[in-house]
């Protein structure tokens, strides 16, 4: 007896000579000072050349309006890690994928001892296919066992390869709404994995205010706000299909990012304090919440008995702590300390 299904998926001389005086002493003195971007400028970070580290400068106005220098290092591998493991080659996830899921529907059919009756295709972007066929004289145990296979890959095998989806999604600092079958960013994920090598960013932040400041908040959120804004490309020059999204990495690097990149390079440093920080998205944009109570006339996030003060990261306008308010429906992640 043989019998077929199919499964498918679809950012005047005297007061001359004075004025000359005072230009070239000016000139003197500024040629000693730190060369400064004009109010209003962001700037890329001056890169030192080293085959193993990223060496930067940034420099940038803190909360009181006076300009700051920061100097910190990234290692270039833990850079290319990170920008190679977010995102997705579409072919390349549509192979990896239908492999595993191949993979597994072989060793169901093993495990329940009816492999040999099968014929299992995996093609396209996850649909797959299947016969059987069993000689005459097969027990009737046998029987039994080969159709219920074949009404659990009707019924049940499409969770298998949403499973091995989501697995493959996730891997790559992504997730996938098995409901909507829609993509989003692992905000948490990618914040975390880019906790530790970030990690002299933080402390070199730390060390303008000389570590007093149990939370330094205006001055990580200026920093951040003068970085150039700037919009990624939803797909990187390699290929990669990135959302329109940069690992925080990348935004040190390169001394750019959007509101949501931005956000999550804010939240993968601030998870060395002890506090817990949330990325907040409302439609089009996204902000971040600190934990901490926040002042009389500061905006903040409530949840259950803890208050998350609203920041605003993207720049170029310069908004303290609460200023920025929100309305209407949004989402947060929240995004726990490392230690």
């Amino acid at each position: 007896m043989k019998k077929t299904g199919c499964a498918l998926f679809g950012c005047a001389i005297s007061l001359a000579l004075a004025a000359l005086a005072m230009v070239w002493l000016a000139d003197l003195i500024a040629a000693e000072q730190p060369a400064r971007p004009a109010p209003g400028t962001a700037q890329r970070p001056v890169v030192q050349n080293d085959p193993e580290r990223f060496h930067l400068t940034y420099r940038f106005r803190d909360a009181q309006d006076e300009w700051r220098e920061v100097t910190c290092t990234i290692r270039r591998s833990d850079d290319e890690r990170e920008r190679k493991s977010f995102g997705i080659f579409r072919r390349q996830m549509v192979e990896e994928s239908n492999r595993a899921l191949q993979d597994t529907l072989d060793r169901e059919a093993a495990e329940r001892g009816v492999a040999r009756f099968f014929k299992i295709e995996v093609y396209g972007e996850g649909s797959f296919r299947w016969s059987w066929e069993y000689p005459g004289g097969t027990p009737a145990e046998t029987v039994r066992r080969i159709e219920a296979f074949s009404a659990w890959l009707d019924k049940d095998a499409s969770a298998v390869r949403e499973s091995i989806e989501e697995r493959y999604y996730r891997e790559h600092g992504l997730r996938l709404d098995g409901h909507t079958h829609t993509v989003s960013i692992d905000y948490a994920s990618v914040a975390r994995e880019a906790t530790a090598p970030l990690a002299d960013c933080f402390a070199a932040l730390r060390q303008v205010d000389g570590g007093r400041s149990r939370r330094p908040l205006g001055l990580f959120l200026t920093f951040f706000q003068d970085l150039r804004y700037e919009l990624p490309p939803d797909v990187d020059p390699d290929g990669r299909e990135t959302l329109g999204f940069r690992v925080p990495t990348a935004v040190m690097v390169e001394g750019a990012g959007d509101c949501d990149s931005k956000a999550a390079a804010f939240c993968a440093l601030w998870r060395q304090l002890p506090a817990r920080v949330l990325l907040v998205l409302v439609p089009g944009h996204a902000l971040v919440a600190v934990e901490g109570r926040p002042g009389p006339d500061q905006k903040a996030i409530r949840l259950g008995n803890r208050y998350y003060t609203l920041c605003e990261v993207a720049g170029p306008g310069r908004f303290p702590p609460g200023e920025t308010d929100i309305s209407g429906s949004f989402e947060y992640i929240l995004i726990e300390p490392a230690a």
